[in-house]
């Protein structure tokens, strides 16, 4: 069991790869990237000395057939804060972002959707236990769009 804990890990150090330099600003990033769409919900909470953005990010393309399920770290007593972004310009016809959060026993623990039209939903969780917690991400498509049709993404996590 131990052994799949690590591994999960470093599966995610892997894949996600560091930023160099963590722009933690929106202006650090055009308008129409889902990166500035995530960093622009993330103000509120950058602006909290304790409130730690990671530097690690989920980067990816998610459709209404395909959503997306990555795992993270959480410790006992942390409120962690799971950001959802997409760019909000194709956002703004309608679309729907949807973060669910899988406790290390398989309970679903947290939930949070964006309101149509908005480039990103921000999912808060307060870990009752350290472990692997599994984050799924979803997206309802704009009006119009078909089903299949994928958009850039970007999943940022911080904690305080």
């Amino acid at each position: 069991m131990e052994i799949t804990r690590i591994l999960g890990v470093l599966l995610v150090l892997v894949l996600w790869g560091p930023l160099d330099g963590l722009a933690q600003r929106a202006t650090d990033f055009p308008v129409e990237s889902p990166h500035f769409s995530a960093l622009t919900a993330a103000e509120p909470y950058l602006e909290n000395e304790d409130f730690e953005l990671r530097e690690e990010f989920w980067g990816g393309e998610l459709s209404g057939e395909k959503g997306k399920a990555v795992r993270l770290q959480f410790f006992a007593g942390n409120t962690y804060r799971v950001i959802l972004a997409a760019p909000l310009v194709a956002m703004k016809v309608g679309g729907e972002l949807n973060l669910a959060l899988v406790d290390p026993s398989g309970r679903r623990v947290a939930k949070a959707s964006s309101k149509k039209g908005e480039g990103a939903v921000v999912m808060k969780h307060v870990a009752k236990k350290s472990g692997l917690y599994m984050v799924l991400m979803s997206i309802e498509p704009p009006r119009g769009a078909p089903r299949d049709a994928s958009m850039p993404c970007v999943m940022y996590y911080g904690f305080e």
